[in-house]
């Protein structure tokens, strides 16, 4: 188990939460929003994510995704920490995680506050608390007491730029898992009436190459 693996309930890790409950589009939003900051909580998050991705890769090209998914929600849901949402919700949403990352996203946008002041308090708190250091479930208790941070405009939601190609992604990725190059992989998608098979096929290329980036620890 990794040592800086970030917990959504003690024994339950993100990685996990998001395959049983998220769609692969929203973990990869999940990693490009850590990866463009620059704190260690998320850092740990990025890692996190890629792990959850890779692990998501090899349940689909394997062809027990949904049934991992499926196994996943019931421990979790069974878990005796676990608090379902008062009303359903799809699969694919977030309930008690998002209520969770808020928090977070809240200390986070504190330690980056553009009012000195209060960034320096949430620094502090930082280096008197080792909050980079703690799962989330461990500094809940520090997260729910939290000033509300005044946040920097203009951050807007991260995302991937193959989200409208996900059927093309998919597509390329067993196409790689049969032995196939990326490029040929590529150029086997169909293409849509008034296309160009080479300028789509070295697009598709380049977006499932980003889109691997992000299964990376660097």
């Amino acid at each position: 188990m990794p040592e800086r693996a970030v917990y959504f309930l003690p024994g339950v890790r993100f990685a996990d939460y998001w395959i049983a409950f998220r769609e692969e589009i929203e973990i990869e939003e999940e990693a490009l929003s850590a990866r463009a900051r620059q704190d260690e909580f998320s850092r740990r998050i990025a890692l996190e994510a890629a792990e959850a991705l890779r692990n998501l890769d090899a349940l689909t090209v394997a062809g027990c995704y949904e049934n991992e998914r499926e196994r996943l929600r019931s421990v979790i849901e069974s878990h005796p920490g676990y608090k379902p949402p008062p009303h359903p919700i799809p699969a694919g949403q977030m309930a008690e995680a998002e209520r969770r990352w808020e928090k977070a996203a809240n200390y986070i946008a504190g330690k980056q506050s553009p009012d000195a002041a209060q960034r320096q308090r949430f620094n502090r708190l930082d280096a008197h608390q080792g909050m980079g250091s703690k799962s989330l479930f461990e500094a809940e208790a520090v997260l729910d007491v939290l000033e509300t941070a005044k946040r920097r405009k203009g951050r807007k939601r991260m995302r991937p730029p193959w989200h409208k190609w996900a059927a093309a992604m998919s597509a390329i990725r067993m196409d790689v898992h049969a032995g196939r190059s990326i490029p040929a992989a590529a150029a086997r998608v169909p293409m849509p009436p008034g296309g160009t098979p080479e300028s789509q096929a070295k697009r598709l290329e380049r977006l499932y190459r980003q889109k691997l980036k992000l299964r990376d620890n660097n």
